[in-house]
């Protein structure tokens, strides 16, 4: 007999999603596999519509050397962190993404490029954070590193 762990809720969450139309979301930096594969797989099980915003050559790497396969997703070239972070929050600015997904980027650059006058959201936009931790046994890459710290969020 096999353990049975969480509360099932994470199921359901997904399961309400199905109906729901996939979102376009900027993806800043996802150069590490567990930021990769969690951006491809949210949008394989049509959560998002993901936009990887880095190296192309480096994502292309990661991508190959770990079995991802990244399909027809958009990948737009950015030299670095703060490039990356720049260019996917000017994703969200120009109405090409609704969301903004951090990758391997460290938080406050993504949030430096987020808060900037100059660069940031227009008008009164709003912030929101969220996590998520899978529950043991869920369907998910490379676990180890759900609970790296990460002093800034």
């Amino acid at each position: 007999m096999s353990p049975k762990s969480g509360t099932g809720k994470y199921e359901q969450l997904l399961l309400k999603c199905k109906s729901l139309e996939a979102i376009p979301t900027a993806v800043a930096y996802p150069c590490e596999e567990t930021a990769l594969a969690g951006a491809i797989e949210a949008g394989r099980k049509g959560l998002i519509d993901p936009i990887l915003v880095g190296p192309v050559g480096k994502i292309a790497g990661i991508a190959k050397s770990s079995g991802i396969d990244l399909g027809r997703t958009q990948v737009i070239d950015a030299p670095d962190t703060g490039g990356a972070a720049s260019k996917a929050v000017g994703l969200v600015r120009q109405g090409k993404a609704e969301l903004l997904m951090k990758g391997s980027l460290h938080t406050d650059e993504l949030l430096a490029a987020v808060v900037a006058r100059e660069t940031g959201p227009p008008g009164q936009s709003c912030i929101h954070h969220g996590r998520a931790n899978l529950p043991q046994g869920a369907d998910c890459h490379r676990r180890r590193h759900q609970h790296r710290a990460d002093p800034g969020g």
